[in-house]
């Protein structure tokens, strides 16, 4: 099961209220669904970076960051945390080959477990883009 909350980045909640009011209730929705057998991933938008220590409280989920979140600094601050994203969606819809290749490596270096686009794909991605991040994750 996947949550994707568009609306509790830190740019919009900032950290202090993302604390009280997403949060506690993320952590509930996620303890429910992972009680009823479900595997969850959370997805927050936008840059998370100021949230990620209180994403510590969320037991569980597979983390999944935008791509403006420093994937290794999310690293250091949730060891043992199965990481997930942060492929840009501008970078599958207009890179270049060898940019979203690297791009993958890299985030494979930072300990990304699920390397997948950031936030969505845009319906004018090219196939051969979405094959080049497969291809670059299956030589890992």
């Amino acid at each position: 099961m996947t949550i994707a909350d568009p609306t509790a980045t830190g740019e919009i909640l900032g950290k202090k209220n993302f604390d009280t009011f997403a949060a506690p209730y993320l952590a509930r929705l996620v303890r429910s669904l992972q009680e009823a057998g479900a595997p969850v991933a959370l997805h927050i938008c936008g840059n998370a970076t100021q949230l990620v220590e209180s994403l510590r409280d969320i037991p569980g989920a597979t983390l999944s960051f935008d791509a403006m979140v420093d994937m290794g600094v999310a690293r250091r601050l949730l060891p043992g945390r199965v990481l997930m994203g942060n492929v840009s969606t501008i970078l599958l819809h207009q890179g270049e080959p060898e940019k979203i290749s690297l791009t993958a490596r890299r985030l494979a270096e930072r300990g990304v477990a699920v390397i997948s686009p950031a936030c969505g794909i845009s319906l004018a991605t090219p196939r051969a883009n979405l094959r080049v991040l497969t291809r670059a994750v299956q030589e890992g």
